[in-house]
């Protein structure tokens, strides 16, 4: 009696081991997806949060240490930086703009490229006047830490406005 119930258990500990042997690249693999999707989340967060921030900073009213806040590109890089915590950005351009139309076109001010994708900061002083927008766009890398899929790595790119209130 004793060796058929010894017989028995032993069974059941092998056929559990290959029933865990066969799981476990797919709980691997599971894990693998989830750490990567989080990864992706949290970068498009951050780089959402810094152009964010950095806008807000932008479009503050006074005077900073170096000209207005508006100029102070020092600054307002320095403010999306510090808002991540774990992700470096690629690129942090600042343009300005007067607004859009009602189309949805921007409108230009003076000599300044009003795209996103061009860097124009800083600019020189009484060009900007109530209703004029600080346009930040922040841009970061993404590449998977293990390539177990053919994903090529791509770019997360955020801008954010926020118009001027110099006076009321």
């Amino acid at each position: 009696m004793n060796s058929s119930s010894y017989k028995r258990s032993k069974k059941t500990q092998a056929q559990a081991m290959v029933e865990f042997m066969l799981v476990l690249p797919l709980l691997v693999v599971l894990l693998y997806g989830i750490i990567e999707v989080s990864r992706l989340v949290f970068i498009f967060a951050s780089v959402a949060n810094a152009s964010r921030q950095a806008a807000r900073y932008g479009a503050v009213a006074g005077e900073a240490a170096n000209g207005y806040y508006y100029q102070d590109c020092d600054g307002i890089r320095d403010v999306a930086n510090r808002s991540a915590i774990i992700v470096d950005f690629d690129e942090i351009n600042i343009t300005y703009d007067r607004g859009t139309t009602s189309d949805g076109t921007q409108i230009q001010i003076s000599d300044i490229n009003p795209s996103p994708d061009v860097n124009t900061c800083p600019i020189e002083e009484n060009i900007i006047r109530n209703g004029d927008r600080i346009i930040v766009q922040v841009s970061a890398s993404y590449e998977p830490i293990i390539s177990l899929l053919p994903i090529d790595p791509f770019t997360i790119v955020s801008a954010s406005a926020r118009t001027f209130l110099i006076s009321v």
